[in-house]
């Protein structure tokens, strides 16, 4: 359902609080009019009293399409779902109204309307991500922002926005090869994901720094299935410190015991430290 409630918002320019009528959760299938509005940015516009200034509300909202079997959390703070948002997802998935849902959280309007954009395209949107990331690293740019258009006519190619505003196309067998190979690699879809490009990099084993960015339980904190390299010891490093003890032994036996037990004791320490280097190397 859409919920309305009066909230207190607060002036980016003046400082000046007033209260709005603000939408807690919009239902687009209850009410369509309303699916622009909130695409567009328009349902967030703010109008301050004192000064007139206009602005974007900072609060959150939830977008709800049953048609699509889609809900979209728009939390601009950027904080994962809590405890209240994991046991809805829990209650809805397990009823047979919320089986085949996907539920996702976003941080911007450009992204929310673009899930909505993705979905109604019958697209998986991880896989979505993957070919992004694909696209960027064929043009040497992986940086750069993109953004999924739509699908040029059936079972054609999909179409993405440059940050430039050129629209490269890729071919639907690409977004298919991906989707297969992938398959078994991305965990059930079962709860709040923020699927972005640090998620598709992370789905291809590029670590980034950073908390984990999504809520989903049952699954790996990134909502897919990685595995971690064994740690290896750096053989290197131990070999250097080795001889450079050696040396030093050697130094202080020679001031201490003269020339000749100096060399002895040099000798022997260099031939320790070439026998562990090679054992090192050799696991």
């Amino acid at each position: 359902m859409t919920i309305t409630l009066r909230a207190r918002e607060v002036c980016p320019q003046c400082t000046g609080e007033f209260d709005w009528d603000s939408y807690d959760s919009v239902n687009v299938s209850v009410d369509p009019g309303l699916k622009s509005a909130l695409l567009d940015g328009s349902l967030l516009r703010r109008r301050c009293p004192t000064c007139a200034c206009t602005f974007r509300s900072t609060r959150g909202v939830l977008y709800h399409d049953m048609d699509l079997g889609l809900q979209v959390s728009l939390r601009p703070d950027g904080q994962l779902p809590g405890p209240a948002m994991d046991k809805l997802a829990e209650v809805m998935l397990a009823g047979p109204v919320g089986k085949g849902y996907r539920l996702r959280w976003v941080e911007t309007v450009d992204a929310l309307a673009e899930k909505v954009r993705v979905i109604e395209q019958g697209l998986d949107d991880r896989i979505v991500e993957l070919v992004k990331v694909w696209l960027l690293g064929q043009e040497g740019h992986l940086e750069d922002d993109l953004a999924f258009l739509r699908v040029d006519a059936s079972e054609g190619p999909l179409e993405f926005l440059t940050s430039d505003g050129r629209r490269p196309r890729v071919p639907r067998a690409i977004y298919d090869r991906v989707q297969e190979q992938f398959a078994t690699k991305l965990a059930p879809d079962t709860g709040w994901l923020h699927v972005d490009r640090a998620f598709a990099l992370r789905v291809l084993g590029v670590k980034l720094g950073g908390p984990p960015r999504s809520s989903a339980r049952g699954t790996d904190q990134y909502g897919a299935v990685r595995q971690e390299s064994p740690k290896r010891r750096d053989p290197d490093g131990v070999v250097t410190g080795l001889a450079m003890f050696g040396g030093f032994a050697g130094v202080v036996a020679w001031v201490f015991c003269g020339s000749a037990q100096g060399v002895a004791v040099a000798g022997a320490w260099l031939v320790v430290v070439l026998l562990l280097a090679w054992r090192l190397h050799k696991q």
